[in-house]
């Protein structure tokens, strides 16, 4: 009994030593390190320096599934496995240079449209995930032979997922087209969101666009909060706020206020987008802007306060709608049918305009292949004195 007891402690020692051994022979040699990569499918490197426990540098990355493929000129980053014990994935210092992704291209069939709060498996309740500081130098992803991005450079704080929420810290992107500044924390249980972020546009006029939101659940399928766009045009900042809803086939935007250098009041509104099942469904649209005071227009013409309404219903090859523009007794209104595609709209109009009736007629606007503006305006009974009375009036732009 005494010698069973003694070799079962030593069996258990030798296998404890094998284990130790091979976590070290894994964790801090590069020829572990070198088996660890060689057991990802479709993954190959020319030059593999470094260990797990100190960090890694992969030259000439690639791996490659049915559809996708990665390379990466060098790759390099820093594991932390003692996290691992209690279940953190921990990796800092992932840089990646001259990056190339490319994924197979866009299918033509209809894609599923639901804005449901997304379902998290339990499991992943369970993890902990953190990538952070992280940076890019020339990242492109391709979808078939199309350059869908391309990212110049790219820094990240911190992104990690934490037993069920999401952590996006102070993310910096050099962009073909502008740059960004984005930030946000996500708790997938209590469906909320808040997001904070900054849009520059690469052109002379700097043109920048700042958000921010807070949602949160509102009820069993559907959540939203409080929006905020402010958006800056050659130093003319505008503003839209609205309380947003969203349900897996709607999206309300209630109390909208717009605010805009070349309006003297706050504009009100309200928008409602129905969603179809997939991409290939039919639309609706409806939505409406009250309280739309212009400046600078000549106290003569008796325009008084604006509002639009706008209807609109089909899918961008075709839709059907009405658009109306109403303003003080005065001043009158035009009211017309909308049928468009994805290159252009036919707008048929009529109304009433300063006294004068606005007969039938037609504005064709086309945006592809060339932008081009075609329409026509007939009246009937406008007096010519108040005609050039109106038109005589100084206005200033």
């Amino acid at each position: 009994m005494m010698r069973f007891r003694n070799l079962a402690i030593l069996i258990f020692i030798c296998t404890l030593g094998i284990i130790f051994s091979g976590l070290f022979w894994l964790l801090n040699t590069n020829n572990g390190a070198r088996w660890a990569l060689a057991q990802v499918p479709h993954l190959s490197a020319k030059k593999i320096s470094g260990t797990l426990m100190d960090g890694l540098k992969i030259s000439e990355l690639n791996w490659s599934s049915r559809s996708s493929r990665f390379t990466a000129q060098n790759l390099q980053w820093v594991l932390h496995p003692s996290h691992l014990l209690w279940g953190e994935l921990d990796v800092v210092d992932l840089k990646i240079i001259n990056g190339q992704l490319y994924l197979p291209k866009s299918s033509s069939k209809p894609n599923n449209l639901n804005l449901a709060w997304p379902a998290v498996p339990l499991w992943s309740r369970f993890i902990s995930i953190h990538v952070g500081p992280t940076t890019i130098e020339k990242l492109q992803v391709w979808q078939g032979q199309k350059n869908a991005f391309r990212l110049r450079s790219g820094t990240l704080k911190n992104i990690s997922w934490n037993h069920g929420n999401i952590h996006i810290n102070e993310l910096l992107s050099d962009l073909s087209t502008g740059q960004l500044k984005f930030s946000a924390q996500v708790q997938m249980e209590k469906r909320s969101l808040t997001t904070t972020g900054d849009w520059i546009e690469s052109s002379p006029a700097h043109t920048s666009l700042r958000w921010s939101a807070a949602w949160h659940g509102l009820s069993d399928n559907t959540f939203g909060g409080p929006i905020k766009l402010l958006f800056n045009q050659k130093n003319s900042l505008s503003s839209i706020s609205s309380l947003i809803r969203i349900a897996p086939h709607q999206i309300l935007l209630n109390s909208m206020e717009l605010k805009n250098p070349s309006l003297s009041t706050t504009t009100t509104g309200f928008w409602k987008i129905d969603l179809p099942e997939n991409s290939a469904g039919d639309f609706t649209i409806y939505g409406k802007l009250n309280n739309i005071v212009v400046k600078d227009i000549p106290k003569s013409v008796p325009a008084g306060p604006l509002s639009f309404k706008l209807h609109l219903h089909g899918n961008f090859n075709h839709y059907i709608g009405a658009f109306a523009m109403n303003g003080s007794p005065g001043f009158g209104g035009i009211q017309g049918n909308i049928e468009g595609s994805s290159t252009g709209l036919q707008y048929d109009y009529t109304g009433n305009m300063l006294g004068a009736k606005l007969l039938p007629a037609k504005l064709k606007i086309d945006w592809q292949p060339l932008m081009n503006v075609q329409g026509e305006l007939r009246l009937r009974g406008l007096q010519n004195q108040r005609f050039f009375f109106y038109c005589s009036r100084p206005v200033v732009l």
